[in-house]
């Protein structure tokens, strides 16, 4: 939500209450909870013990995941909106909508949650259905925040062009009048998109990070300017990486699961080998 609503919601009022603020403000609450929970939860040293002194248990917390908890768990927003809104405060606010980024950082406390359960689930089919999951929302994420990242690239690099002193459909992004307009992917494929909707924006932005990512590209949606093109090569190398993994491992998971059906049906037929051999009713 806060990449989508740095790049596509940027331009309302950030101190307007909506549902989605009201939303935002009981997703704080709650982890503004969760401080007051990790304050409170033991901890395995490095010899496998459980440690359960408070000062000890509030030290370690104060020195790893506090400060980001902090910056992403309190509503700083709203408490600077209660100032009033003035230009010096919209700057702030945005400021304070790019700190809590940090808040992706939450994930990898998740993962390891996640990987803390299934070592104690002994469950292959659970432990199997739980990596799948966790392979598909890494996919997810990983487009959501790639189409974010290329909107964002509309508003940082406003590329303006003059057509009536440009001789293709290729121009260099250095006019300067009266006369200039924008140039970018979203005007290229669709200048009627490029004064549509939010939700319409965002689908194009996902629908390309997605075909650029898979390595499936099917050409509809096309970068207009080198710092676009720029971006796609990036996208490009790391949709090779990213998606090879993923399917790799789903793979890996899909072989694995085969692998413990192998081996209980070759223990099924030992025992039942064995009492063959030993003359006892199956």
């Amino acid at each position: 939500e806060i990449p989508f609503a740095l790049v596509f919601l940027s331009k309302g009022d950030p101190c307007e209450w909506d549902v989605r603020g009201v939303f935002n403000l009981c997703i704080d609450t709650f982890f503004l909870c969760d401080m007051l929970v990790t304050f409170n939860t033991a901890y395995f040293d490095d010899f496998g013990a459980i440690v359960s002194n408070h000062q000890k248990v509030a030290r370690l917390y104060l020195r790893t995941w506090f400060p980001v908890d902090v910056v992403t768990s309190v509503p700083l927003d709203r408490i600077v909106c209660a100032a009033g809104n003035t230009a010096e405060v919209n700057t702030l606010l945005r400021l304070i909508k790019a700190l809590r980024l940090l808040k992706l950082a939450r994930l990898l406390k998740v993962l390891r949650v996640l990987k803390t359960w299934e070592t104690l689930n002994g469950n292959s089919s659970v432990m199997a259905v739980m990596r799948l999951c966790k392979f598909v929302g890494m996919m997810v994420l990983v487009a959501h925040i790639s189409g974010c990242v290329w909107m964002l690239i509309i508003e940082l690099f406003d590329c303006q062009v003059d057509f009536n002193l440009e001789a293709s459909r290729s121009p260099q992004c250095n006019c300067v009048g009266p006369n200039c307009e924008p140039w970018n992917w979203m005007v290229k494929y669709s200048p009627e998109l490029y004064e549509g909707t939010v939700g319409s924006k965002y689908l194009a932005s996902l629908y390309f990070t997605i075909v650029t990512l898979s390595t499936v590209g099917f050409g509809d949606v096309t970068p207009a300017n080198d710092t676009e093109r720029v971006y796609a090569i990036i996208l490009a190398l790391a949709g090779a990486l990213v998606f090879a993994f993923c399917i790799g491992s789903i793979s890996s998971l899909a072989s694995q699961g085969n692998r413990l059906d192998a081996i209980t049906m070759e223990r099924m037929h030992a025992l039942t080998d064995f009492l063959n051999a030993k003359k006892l009713p199956p």
